[in-house]
């Protein structure tokens, strides 16, 4: 499944709890764009998908945590992270959708987060990470992650 379609079936979760003109309300993203992340082309594809900054504004709308979207927190709402069994398509999808909207100086900055993401992967929190990466020279926009 791709990071599309993973925010699209929790969008649908959401709208079990609400509607979209509350939905629309609450987080400022406009009725029409959240019913056209809904509509299925003939073809299979969808109207629309929905993109980085269209889901975090749900997610507070909807008093989700960021990434809950994603399928990157658990999905009754707690803010700590879980490690979701993703698949490599899944992965190279979602990293692959935030890649293409950058320069190339933006992309090897991101090399260089994952490069001390892998480093603390296994024991760390986001916070320790971005200590990390306050204390190693590092550009400025790593600084500001």
């Amino acid at each position: 499944m791709d990071i599309f379609s993973r925010r699209r079936q929790q969008l649908v979760e959401i709208l079990k709890s609400t509607s979209v003109s509350q939905l629309h309300k609450a987080s400022g993203v406009a009725a029409s764009s959240i019913s056209s992340c809904l509509k299925q082309l003939p073809d299979g594809r969808y109207l629309r998908n929905i993109g980085e900054v269209t889901a975090r504004k749900l997610e507070r709308g909807a008093k989700k945590p960021e990434g809950w979207l994603d399928g990157l927190v658990s999905q009754d709402g707690a803010s700590t992270p879980y490690k979701p069994s993703i698949t490599t398509e899944y992965a190279v999808d979602w990293i692959g959708a935030a890649l293409e909207k950058m320069n190339d100086q933006e992309r090897r900055d991101v090399a260089a987060i994952f490069s001390l993401y892998a480093t603390y992967l296994r024991d760390t929190t986001k916070a320790d990470l971005i200590a990390a990466i306050d204390q190693k020279p590092a550009p400025e926009i790593l600084k500001k992650a």
